[in-house]
């Protein structure tokens, strides 16, 4: 059988967001440290994710909900990076917040895919180079398209899909949480509505235009954050920004970080500046 082309595997990773699957991802942080999370994905975007035997993040067909501080809390209506506290997590394997989605420009195939096993399944590897990062090998699950491996290039896996079972929906009430929910996470991402003060709005954008010509490392440190205050803390270290303009950042839309998005708010930076400048 002639090994899949790199566009055919992304292609496939692509329709996985149709099935069902559910399994157990297994993230390797250091060598002394390796999380497992336990997950349940259903087509329409339905997440159920585990870790340590306790549910964290649940998107339904109504409602998504996160743990944060203990207690689940409702998302806004945004789409926003969910801080579940590893570098990988789940939602890397398929879907709208997927590795692929979120993979740099600059990542690219240096080799043929060549046939694997991962956890006993039929899996497709490819070498890709990534810059900064030396090579990296991800592998694609045959049968299903589903992201199964990432591992450096000596070998070592920083992620691993375990007991990857392709079955029925488990239907609508297993992915919508019937527990207590603590008050709604905040529609930020944006500078204050209630303030038309210019220097505001100059600040927050020039932080979101930083961010986005440094998306790989503000999805990073979102991404590995533990919480809220900690994404708060490391994006205004990163950006070199207040905190409420981190917090801003952190909960910005995921599609504000497209090459077109980034192209708009540096416009728009230069319009409100020359509004300052110019007093109109």
């Amino acid at each position: 059988m002639p090994s899949p082309s790199w566009v055919e595997l992304v292609g496939r990773n692509a329709a996985a967001e149709a099935v069902s699957v559910s399994g157990t991802l297994v993230v390797t942080e250091s060598p002394d440290e390796t999380v497992r999370y336990d997950f349940a994905h259903a087509p329409g975007g339905r997440w159920r994710i585990d870790r340590d035997g306790q549910t964290i993040y649940v998107a339904g067909p109504e409602r998504t909900v996160i743990r944060i501080d203990g207690e689940m809390r409702l998302m806004d209506g945004d789409i926003r990076v969910p801080i579940l506290g590893t570098h990988f997590t789940p939602l890397d394997l398929l879907g709208a917040d997927s590795l692929l989605r979120k993979l740099s420009q600059d990542v690219a195939p240096i080799g043929n895919a060549q046939g694997v096993e991962v956890a006993g399944r039929p899996a497709w590897s490819v070498p890709l180079a990534a810059p900064g990062q030396g090579t990296i090998h991800v592998a694609f699950d045959d049968a299903t398209g589903v992201l199964s491996r990432v591992a450096n290039d000596d070998g070592r896996a920083l992620l691993d899909l375990e007991h990857l079972d392709v079955s029925a929906s488990s239907g609508k009430s297993f992915f919508a949480w019937d527990g207590p929910v603590g008050e709604p996470l905040g529609r930020r991402g944006r500078p204050p509505q209630n303030t038309p003060d210019l220097d505001e709005q100059i600040a927050f954008t020039r932080a979101m235009v930083a961010a986005q010509e440094r998306a790989d490392e503000v999805m990073f440190v979102i991404r590995t954050a533990e919480s809220e205050p900690a994404a708060r803390a490391a994006l205004s270290e990163l950006l070199d920004v207040p905190g409420d303009i981190a917090d801003a950042v952190a909960a910005a839309r995921l599609s504000l970080f497209r090459s077109d998005m980034a192209v708009q708010t540096r416009r728009t930076l230069r319009s409100l500046e020359e509004q300052r400048s110019t007093g109109i």
